[in-house]
């Protein structure tokens, strides 16, 4: 179930057109062209890390979405890919894209929030956006590029990626599905914060902000206006892009201008739908071609909750099997 190269234009208009979220599962590669093209109930989609490519028109006239945030790994968003999303409002864009087909947010009216971690400004082709009254956000690094590259500069707001500032007393993590929103106070003596979170004990991405709470890029340089900094009870700030269903560790380190550690924290927490069970056996428990198979009666849950049931024969990502008192987490491929 690594991407859906066997359906023609638009395969779930027809049959799923009422359908209101949209899940992909985490070994889905490739979303083709099309694929969700006119599906006006659709109010979520769920975009997995492991998506390296979406096609043409793939969520074009999604009218209900409302936000859209594309994994890391996607290096081109094609022609007409979000077009006539008219109540989209939020979109956040990874830090691979070099490029932004004609037309990709044509129709967007309602675009209000457009955040871009790629530090170069991606290509963009004939038409992309519909309006340029959008807060558009890009790393500090790349900001006076944004500024004078053609059609990113016609956007009316451009200003740093950076954290909000806040009143909290408290180092704290809030998680959801695919991000995890960080508060921390502000030390008066820092001139940097660092975080670093990882998974499965690899490192999965490492931010740094500066006094201020901006997210630094390649030579950027702090404020000067160090008043602001100590004014500030603290910052918060939304990591993006994290795979569901997961366990994520972090450190998060304040440090002064000789890159000391004046604070450090350290924990874990769990993206939503994460479901941490004992490694137990389920006898004749197996799965093939989309299907959980399992002696005796059993029943299926997705990481939301949802029996899912029905739907075996057909399943790719991860799942709950049930059997009486016993469950057990399973990946069907």
């Amino acid at each position: 179930c690594k991407d859906f190269s066997d359906y023609s234009y638009a395969p779930f208009y027809d049959i799923c057109s009422q359908i209101a979220s949209f899940t992909f599962g985490n070994a889905v590669e490739h979303i083709p062209a099309y694929l969700c093209s006119g599906m006006e109930n659709l109010t979520a989609i769920t975009i997995p890390n492991s998506v390296t490519s979406i096609g043409e028109s793939a969520f074009s006239g999604c009218s209900e979405i409302t936000s859209i945030s594309t994994p890391n790994l996607v290096k081109s968003i094609e022609k007409n890919t979000f077009a006539d999303c008219t109540k989209l409002k939020t979109v956040v864009i990874g830090n691979a894209v070099t490029n932004i087909g004609d037309g990709a947010f044509y129709g967007c009216n309602r675009l209000l929030y457009f955040t871009c971690y790629a530090e170069e400004p991606p290509f963009v082709g004939a038409d992309p956006f519909s309006t340029y009254n959008v807060y558009l956000k890009v790393p500090c690094s790349g900001l006076d590029a944004y500024k004078m590259y053609d059609v990113w500069r016609n956007f009316d707001y451009i200003s740093c990626i950076g954290s909000e500032e806040i009143q909290v007393t408290e180092f704290n993590v809030t998680p959801s599905v695919n991000d995890a929103q960080f508060t921390w106070p502000a030390e008066p003596n820092a001139a940097t914060y660092e975080l670093v979170i990882s998974k499965d004990g690899v490192v999965f991405c490492t931010l740094t902000f500066n006094a201020n709470g901006q997210l630094m890029g390649i030579a950027f340089a702090p404020s000067a206006n160090t008043a602001e900094t100590t004014a500030t009870s603290g910052f918060q700030f939304t990591v993006t892009g994290l795979d569901e269903a997961s366990h994520y560790t972090y450190t998060f380190d304040a440090k002064d201008a000789d890159g000391g550690v004046i604070q450090h924290y350290a924990g874990e927490f769990n993206t939503d739908g994460y479901v941490g069970l004992e490694q137990i056996e389920l006898s004749g428990l197996y799965t093939q071609a989309g299907r959980i198979v399992c002696e005796g009666e059993f029943r299926i849950y997705d990481l939301l909750g949802r029996d899912v049931t029905r739907l075996n024969g057909s399943l790719c990502g991860v799942y709950v099997v049930k059997v009486g008192d016993a469950a057990v987490k399973v990946i069907v491929k």
